[in-house]
């Protein structure tokens, strides 16, 4: 049993925050991430104190190596800088604006009406190239952001307006 630091106790009481809660995030603390995960896949479910009712564990992350790999490349398509190649600023506004991430969030706040957004998607396509897309859709139409990502090297390159790989990933500006 791990004992509870008086002011931390007096907090999850006044927040009405579980005392199991307040024991994992003290263990979570304390404890190595190794620690942590072993003893996640081993424990069993705790007992909601309120119901009485199982609680199913948390999982540990995938360790998946495709799935790594497209988080990655999803990864690289939302930091990189491709949506803004080429812009000129008398000014460099700060670096955080100029992600693509970013641009698409602005231009997206910008679109009114019943959308359904699907978000960022990727596709492997050879090696350890991605086909990464930021889409949503209206009215039957899919619209979006598709940009190449060679993972290894970390190379992103936005689609739309290269005809070479417009045609090769099947995307057209019409």
């Amino acid at each position: 049993m791990v004992s509870y630091p008086s002011k931390q106790y007096n907090y999850a009481l006044n927040k009405r925050i579980s005392s199991a809660a307040v024991t994992a995030a003290a263990w979570l603390f304390s404890a190595g991430c190794d620690a942590v995960v072993k003893e996640l896949s081993s424990a069993r479910p705790p007992a909601n104190e309120a119901s009485g009712a199982e609680v199913a564990p948390a999982t540990p992350l995938a360790t998946n190596p495709a799935a790594v790999e497209q988080d990655k490349a999803i990864a690289l398509a939302k930091e990189a800088r491709t949506l803004v190649a080429g812009r000129m600023y008398a000014k460099l506004p700060p670096a955080e604006t100029l992600t693509n991430d970013f641009q698409i969030r602005t231009e997206m706040s910008k679109v009114k009406g019943d959308i359904n957004i699907v978000g960022w998607q990727a596709q492997k396509w050879t090696g350890d190239t991605y086909l990464v897309t930021y889409t949503w859709e209206r009215d039957g139409l899919s619209r979006g952001w598709p940009f190449e990502v060679k993972v290894s090297a970390g190379i992103v390159r936005f689609i739309i307006g290269d005809p070479e790989l417009e045609g090769k990933y099947g995307w057209g500006t019409s």
